[in-house]
């Protein structure tokens, strides 16, 4: 047999034998419209016109027709394929849905309608009610209740041709609820029809007929003073809405309450006697603050953890609702009483921000922090994280700086530090919820904190960041598994409850919940507002019939039971709380609801008492939250799409209106806008989501926000938000490493930008061009345009920055005119906008010292590079959070004494800046310093460390691809196994690099492997091709104006000639060497000069002479090695110089 099922009331939706229509047909709105519109009006014509009106209203009539005709032929199609084409009728001038022959069910085809089935019980429940059958009444009530979904066709709440059946449907079902209130008064349950009646106000507050029912059901319940107080809300309810006074029988009825008399006329006789004396269908207190029991072992456990003197992260896991959260807080209780202090973080977030968890703790501390001693700029950073209000850490506003990860993880370590006591305990609940940013700080505080950490099962969440913590922390982490309750504890705990054992009512609980402690719980509360359990007037618990839970087997099924109590307005309020999040405050509640605030507390309270809902009063917690989570996935899960939509777009409204519209907000409230439809609002947020995140280095979760912006900006058609959008993309894109999509991003993103982001987003571009491969000189075409559209805007600071971008990119191409001359002509522009009062930040004068002292180092002026470092220096204030601008000029001060041989301070400055470099995350520039360290660690014949740092680069270029630093690393690798004479296959590496080098047009690096390649081809006896190599060298540093590399490049030079036995030659160019070395203030290269001339001159004398001025120097510089190397010289040379005087 085929069924057809339709589904009016709620959503509309038909089904054939109980399974969803999967036709592409059915998605098309105006044919479910149509299809709509007949049954409503099932069994009656419905006019062509009046479909085409309420379709296609201002469409040619014709053409309309003509659509209309379409999609009754497909409606038709849909259904001849079930059988029920015939359904659909043509008649004349119109349409008929003819459902009369299937109503019922016969031997091949049968029709329901849920609005039929609704009113068929509700019209015997009706009837036997008049028959006074009370008790088949309800059966028949129920049954229509549970037909009543929701209001009919709600998703069409707006559509006039839906108005009429859906009020006249509410009315029905307000009605049934009434006369089901009456069906159970007259069996004597008050508490039922008191429940019911409760419903009907929810829905309709003014029904003064409802109050009447209350105020004689509370009266023969025996609670006279609950019936006046339902009289008084009466009364104020009709004031305050209606402006009018209740009606003259509800007053005479109030009096003869107060008299405790009603008459015959007014219910004296009419009502039986209350079936059950006692409090009946109310939850005892004692449910709501249960006893710890049956978790002794688990507690001696977690105090034995607590002393061990080698603290580990303790995770306590389980599944939902078995107790963890229970026996932690009995754990922390009595910890409390032992003076330890305990803080306690929800990671309920659903932002998932980072650091969201600690930043949450700081704000509960926000009031401490002021005691605390804090260094300026951790203290700014604070405020920073506290307000949501962190400055933009990128090129948009500052090219110098990134606020890193790193940054923050000292910044939060340094603070709990400070504000907790070494031991104290920190506990994160949900753990599992955590951001990956708060989990990498969970291994750090470890040191000082216990940590207690706890979450459900794995089975029941995937968070394949916290999955991906326990492996990578698998040694530290202690693991404590809570299983459910046995038989023997679940009857421990209803005999501490109830006062008395009570073991069949535990055998069944046991049996329905599995021993689950939260299950069990919303099972007996469950018990206690059905009426099955109560307590009676000497406080014992009593069961009026058998526990029959067949349908739940879960505690996700039996909290949809619970929740079906509530009346309307206190569905509502869970409903925005679960939207909310799973927590709200009271002032958010008010504005969604748009309810008054006494009403507001007094849903709560009653919410509250049902343990659905609690109030943590705690400060910087929300200040209602639900009792468990899964409350809130449940009512989340239920609510129709369009009441999602509604309260999404009220929440965040709300929000704003409210203040909560900062940085730490905004993925909040884009995420509320964009599931309310509000993509205008949700865009904005999104930004500023983004723009957040990857301040707090966060770019992987900044990148699906400034997808979303970018998408939603680019249908209102708004350049500057779109640019702006754009260019956080590339900035975040950059920042995890993909280089191609980054520099896709700054590409759309170029055309809409102007000025000094303009010219940020050119440097990005080139500068990951230049890291995949791409030659120096791409830079040119790309700045060239940037000019002329950026001189169009006027004269601003893009465009010295420009040309300071541009000097520096010829720097690296070794250009040393070029490079002075587009320095020069930023310089220009600057004084001439300095001179009309438009003064830059402080980071545009750092770009342009930091430009110069690198190039200094590089022409190997390095004493004019430490007066530009200090100048750059001098500008940066004692609290700067620019971490990046101080390692990068501590870095240069670093280059500068290695190069002029002090290297303590050399030493020191490069481990100061790699400290900050690692505080900011910029691995490129921790990789130049780790190249530096490892030069100088070459020059001291520590080649051990020589190869760690090379290795390190290494290891930094895997992570973010770098071409230049990935050279400089085999360059350093290469010269350890050639003074080692451990040579294998370095120099065909090194070929491969010259090749790249060449390519990409960077003559320094070109010059420098070229030399290495020297060298090497004269340690293996090929000094003709060592030759070749040294001779470009030279020329490639004259051009470069680099000293150094010409030093060397001399002396490799000279040692080739010299191998090819042209002495005068090879003295010559060696002379030329040491000559320079000395000039640019270069002890390592003079050492090494003069000891190759030592080496070759046919003078003993002189030999012996630099020789010893050799070692002198490399003795002074502490050059250990080289020291050795030409201590062994001069013992050579004099044993020569003893057996020269013999012979004479």
């Amino acid at each position: 047999m085929v069924s057809l099922q339709i589904y009016l009331l709620g959503n509309f939706q038909i089904l054939f034998n109980h399974h969803k229509i999967l036709s592409d047909l059915w998605q098309s709105r105006q044919l479910r419209t149509i299809l709509k519109i007949l049954i409503i009006q099932r069994g009656k014509p419905v006019p062509a016109s009046q479909i085409i009106e309420k379709i296609w209203p201002d469409k040619d009539p014709e053409q309309s027709a003509q659509h209309l005709y379409v999609r009754i032929s497909q409606i038709r199609k849909l259904l001849k394929n079930f059988g029920f084409q015939d359904c659909i009728q043509t008649v004349a001038g119109g349409y008929i849905f003819q459902c009369e022959p299937f109503l019922e069910e016969n031997e091949e085809h049968s029709i329901w309608i849920d609005v039929v089935e609704f009113e068929r019980m509700a019209d015997q429940g009706r009837e036997q009610l008049e028959k006074k059958e009370f008790n088949q009444s309800i059966t028949r009530f129920k049954k229509a209740l549970n037909l009543y979904r929701a209001d009919f066709l709600i998703e069409d709440l707006y559509e006039d041709w839906s108005i009429t059946e859906r009020e006249r449907l509410r009315d029905r079902h307000l009605m049934v609820l009434t006369e089901m209130a009456e069906a159970y008064a007259q069996t004597g349950r008050y508490r039922h029809a008191i429940d019911v009646s409760q419903k009907v106000l929810s829905v309709d507050p003014c029904r003064e007929s409802t109050f009447v029912q209350l105020m004689l059901y509370y009266y023969h319940l025996g609670e006279r003073s609950k019936s006046l107080d339902v009289f008084e809300r009466c009364k104020t309810v009709l004031s305050e809405e209606m402006d009018v006074n209740p009606d003259t029988y509800t007053e005479e009825l109030a009096q003869k309450i107060r008299a405790g008399d009603l008459g015959e006329n007014n219910g004296n006789g009419k009502y039986p006697p209350s079936v059950y004396t006692g409090r009946l269908f109310e939850v005892p207190y004692s449910l709501s603050e249960t006893p710890f029991i049956g978790r002794k072992l688990e507690y001696s456990w977690l105090v034995q953890q607590l002393q061990n003197p080698y603290p580990t992260i303790v995770w306590v896991k389980g599944e939902s609702g078995v107790g963890k959260t229970r026996l932690l807080e009995e754990f922390i209780h009595q910890i409390d009483e032992r003076k330890i202090k305990v803080v306690k973080i929800y990671a309920r977030t659903i932002e998932n921000s980072p650091y969201a968890i600690w930043i949450a703790l700081l704000k509960k501390y926000s009031h401490a922090l002021d005691s605390l001693s804090l260094p300026p700029e951790t203290r700014t950073i604070i405020d920073a994280l506290l307000t949501g209000d962190s400055k933009e850490s990128s090129l948009f506003t500052n090219p110098a700086i990134n606020s890193t990860n790193q940054q923050f993880q000292n910044t939060i370590e340094t603070v709990f530090q400070l504000m907790l006591p070494h031991g104290s305990i920190i506990w994160i609940d949900d753990i599992h919820l955590a951001d990956p940013a708060s989990l990498s700080l969970l291994k750090i505080l470890e040191k000082n904190f216990f940590i207690l950490i706890s979450s459900m099962s794995e089975e029941e969440h995937e968070s394949p960041h916290f999955e991906d913590f326990l492996i990578n922390q698998s040694k530290s982490i202690t693991t404590l598994t809570l299983q459910r309750w046995q038989i023997s504890q679940v009857a421990s705990f209803i005999e501490n409850l109830s006062g008395n054992a009570m073991p069949t009512l535990s055998e069944s609980l046991f049996s329905i919940t599995g021993g689950n402690p939260l299950f069990l719980i919303n099972t007996l509360q469950h018990l206690f507002e059905e009426g099955i359990l109560y307590v009676n007037p000497q406080g014992d618990w009593q069961q009026t019939q058998p526990i029959l839970l067949q349908n739940v087997q879960t505690l996700k099924n039996l909290i949809p039971i619970r929740l079906n109590k509530n009346t309307k307005d206190e569905q509502r309020l869970l409903d925005v709380i679960a939207v909310a999040g799973g927590e709200c405050d009271y002032e958010i509640l008010q504005d969604v609801l748009e309810i008054q605030e006494s009403r507001l507390i007094d849903l709560t309270d009653r919410l509250i008492q049902r343990g659905l809902l609690i109030e943590p009063r705690k400060i910087g917690e929300a200040e209602l939250t639900f009792s468990h989570f899964i409350y809130k996935d449940v009512i989340y899960q239920s609510l129709p799409k369009p009441r999602l939509k509604r309260f999404h777009k009220r929440i965040g409204d709300a929000m704003v209106q409210g203040g909560r519209s900062s940085g730490q907000y905004a993925e909040i409230l884009a995420n509320h806008f964009a599931s309310g439809g509000d993509y205008g609002k949700a865009a904005r947020y999104s930004l500023a989501a983004g723009e957040y995140l990857r301040n707090l280095y966060a770019p992987q979760q900044a990148i699906p926000y400034y997808e979303n912006a970018i998408q939603w900006f680019s249908e209102e058609n708004n350049p500057d938000t779109i640019a702006q959008s754009r260019f956080g993309l590339a900035e975040a894109l950059r920042l995890t490493g993909e280089s191609t999509r980054a520099i896709e991003s700054y590409q759309l993103a170029l055309p809409l930008l102007k000025g000094e982001i303009k010219q940020a987003a050119i440097y990005q571009i080139f500068q990951l061009q230049v890291l995949k491969g791409n030659p120096l000189s791409t830079y040119q075409e790309i700045a060239d345009k940037a000019e002329h559209s950026i001189s169009e805007e006027g004269i601003s600071w893009a465009l010295p920055l420009l040309f300071w971008s541009h000097s520096f990119v010829f720097l690296l191409m070794g250009d040393y005119n070029k490079t002075r001359l587009y320095h020069a002509k930023g310089w220009r522009i600057a004084r001439q906008l300095y001179a009309s009062g438009n003064i830059p930040p402080t980071w545009v004068y750092n770009r342009a010292l930091t430009l110069m002292m690198r190039a200094h180092n590089q022409w190997g002026n390095y004493q004019t590079s430490i007066h530009f470092s200090q100048k750059n220096l001098a500008l940066l204030p004692s609290s700067t959070q620019d971490v990046n601008t101080r390692a990068v000029i501590d870095a240069s001060l670093a280059e500068s004494y290695y190069n002029l041989g002090d290297y303590k301070q050399a030493t020191d400055y490069f481990h100061q800046s790699y400290k900050l470099a690692n505080k900011a995350g910029d691995l490129r520039l921790q990789g130049e310093i780790l190249i530096g360290l490892g030069w100088l660690t070459f020059e001291i014949g520590d080649f051990t460390e020589t190869q760690t740092n090379a290795k390190k680069v290494l290891n930094l270029v895997e992570r973010k691809p770098d071409i230049l630093r990935h050279s400089q690393a085999k360059f350093l690798l290469a010269k350890t196994a050639l003074i080692q004479n451990k040579l294998t296959s370095e120099y065909k590496a090194l070929e491969n690099i010259l090749l790249i080098a060449r390519f990409q047009g960077a003559d320094p690096y070109t010059a420098q492997c070229l030399i290495i390649l020297a060298e090497i081809y004269l340690n293996i006896g090929q000094p003709e091709q060592a030759e070749i190599f040294a001779r470009e060298a030279k020329e490639i540093a004259e051009r470069c104006g680099s000293k150094r590399v010409l030093c060397t490049s001399l002396r490799s030079l000279g040692q080739a000639r010299l191998q090819q036995g042209d002495l005068q030659n090879g003295l010559l160019w060696i002379d030329k060497s040491v000559f320079l070395a000395d000039q640019i203030q270069v002890p390592f290269e003079k050492g090494l000069s003069l000891r190759a001339r030592a080496e070759c001159q046919d003078d003993l004398k002189k030999s012996l002479q630099d020789a010893q001025q050799a070692l002198k120097m490399f003795e002074k510089i502490g050059s250990e090695f080289e020291a050795l190397q030409t201590h062994t010289l001069l013992t050579k040379l004099n044993l020569k110089n003893t057996g020269d005087q013999s012979i004479a």
